[in-house]
C-alpha cells in the first residue's frame, strides 16, 4: 500500500521552486540550451498558430506549446514576490 506524502510547507516549496528555476536558467542559459530552446519554439507553435480543424491535432499542438511555454517561464528570472505566491498556491505541480 502506498503512503501519502505530507504536503510541503510554503517555505520549503519556495526553496525547491527557486532551486528548480535556477536549474532551468543554468541549463537554458548556455549557448547550447538557447539553441535547443529556439528549436523547441519552432516546433511547438510558439510563433505560429496551433489551430487545426481536427480538434485532436489542435489539442496535441496546444500540449506541445504549453510545455515549451512552461520551460520558457521557468528559465526566465521572476520577482521574488511572484515566486513566493506561486509556491504558496502550489504552482510547482507537486
Amino acid at each position: 500500500m502506498e503512503q501519502k506524502q505530507k504536503p510541503l510547507q510554503p517555505d520549503k516549496k519556495l526553496e525547491l521552486l527557486k532551486q528548480l528555476k535556477e536549474d532551468y536558467g543554468r541549463v537554458f542559459g548556455t549557448s547550447e540550451g538557447k539553441r535547443v530552446l529556439e528549436d523547441l519554439q519552432k516546433s511547438a507553435f510558439i510563433h505560429k498558430t496551433s489551430f487545426n480543424v481536427d480538434t485532436h491535432i489542435m489539442a496535441f499542438n496546444e500540449g506541445a506549446r504549453t510545455t515549451v511555454l512552461h520551460v520558457m517561464d521557468m528559465a526566465m528570472p521572476k520577482p521574488k514576490e511572484q515566486l513566493k505566491s506561486q509556491a504558496i498556491k502550489g504552482g510547482d505541480n507537486e
